[in-house]
Formats: structure tokens, sequence, C-alpha cells
């Protein structure tokens, strides 16, 4: 009797812990649900081929990795989100981050940003975000000089839509204003489509198309941005 009454307390307990580590680690299975910065202590790492065209037909690979050291501030590439703002329907965070470096003839730019976003997410099948953002690409010549700087206001509004349990779709549009000092300013807008299909728990499947506008001179310092197609297929991995 002793013994039964020992496996029952070991069972409830453990039932106890199990349902705790699940409400701490419970992450949304589409995109409309997912807040703005991962469950504490989550590692994710989203990686993939990207096919675009623009200056060049290329391919290049993309990989991105978060890491959330608190419940409201993640590491993401070389940079940090900080989510201030966190209700049951809102929540808003500020991003700052080396994003990504681009080579193009003998030239490297180096890729900043500072932005701001706010996500509401509606109790119903989808959700609305926004972001404000500063871009800075700066060049440097293989012997170290400076090869022009490039500066940019970005606007951005999307909304995923939850389609089943663990399918959504992504409508995302933006404009683009920007000054690159070797050859004056500009202007672009894109249009993205993504769709992300949950396959477990932990691992999600992306496809992604996008289309921008696109000037040969002046909109060819912001590397990562430069193209007129775009569609890349990702997978993203989610730890601890």
């Amino acid at each position: 009797e002793r013994m039964k009454r020992l496996l029952i307390l070991f069972f409830v307990l453990n039932s106890f812990v199990y349902a705790q580590n699940s409400v701490k680690n419970f992450y949304p299975r589409t995109e409309k649900g997912r807040p703005l910065v991962l469950p504490k202590g989550k590692l994710e790492i989203d990686v993939g081929p990207v096919f675009m065209s623009g200056r060049d037909n290329w391919i290049k690979p993309w990989v991105n990795i978060r890491y959330a050291i608190t419940k409201n501030l993640e590491i993401e590439r070389i940079g940090l989100r900080y989510r201030f703002l966190n209700k049951e329907l809102w929540q808003a965070a500020a991003v700052l981050e080396n994003y990504g470096i681009g080579k193009s003839e003998g030239v490297i730019y180096h890729h900043s940003k500072f932005e701001l976003e706010a996500k509401y997410i509606t109790k119903t099948f989808y959700a609305l975000l926004f972001q404000c953002g500063y871009y800075f690409a700066q060049g440097h010549e293989s012997e170290g000089r400076n090869d022009g700087q490039s500066n940019e206001l970005r606007l951005t509004a999307a909304m995923p839509i939850k389609l089943y349990y663990s399918n959504s779709i992504t409508l995302t549009g933006g404009l683009r204003f920007y000054n690159y000092e070797a050859y004056g300013g500009g202007s672009a807008f894109f249009f993205k489509l993504s769709t992300s299909q949950n396959i477990s728990d932990n691992v999600d499947f992306v496809l992604e198309m996008a289309l921008s506008t696109f000037n040969e001179a002046t909109d060819a310092v912001l590397y990562n941005e430069s193209y007129h197609k775009q569609i890349n297929f990702r997978i993203r991995w989610r730890f601890f």
C-alpha cells in the first residue's frame, strides 16, 4: 500500500513538472500567434538557400540565429532585440543589429539597422506587424579606403494569417527611401508572400517569394536587398 502511494505521488509530481515545462517552453505553431521574442532560453537556427535576380542572377545562403537571454531580450545575428511592451494583444520591441555582409567587385559592404516593431495579435485568425527601420551600409575597398555609404528609412507592414492548426501565410509590403552618397537618393517598394508549415513543435519549413523595384546605381549598396525577384526555402529549428 505504501509503495502504491509512492508511485501515485511520483506520477503526480512528474505530470506537474512536465506541465510546467510545457507552459514554459510553449511556442505557437503559426506565425500569427508568435511573440516578437523567443521564450527564455530557446535557441532558433534559420537556414536555407536564397535565389535572387537583379544586377546578377545569383544564389546565396541564408543564416539567422536567435537566442533568448531573458523573456524580453534576445540575441539575433550580431545584435539585440528588446521587447519593451508585452500585453495580451499588443507587443513592441526595438532591434539593433549588424544584419549582413555583402561583397561586390572587390568592395565589402557592412549592413546595420535600428528598427522599432509592433505586433497586434487578434483573437481571430490574423495578426498585424508594423516596422519602422533605419538602415545603414558602409562600403570598404580591399585596400581599406571607404567607398560610399547608404542610408535608408524603411516602412513595412505585414499580416500573418493562420490557415490551419500548423500552417500560416504572411503578406508583407514595404517602402524604402534611401540615399547613396555617390549617386544620390531614390526609393523602392517590395512585396513578399511567405508560407510557414510547422512540421513539429520545434521545426518549421518556410517558403518565401518577393518582388522589389531595383535601381542599378543607387540601390546596390544594401546588397542583401538588391533584387528584382527573390525566392528562398528555409528550415527553422528551435532548441531547449
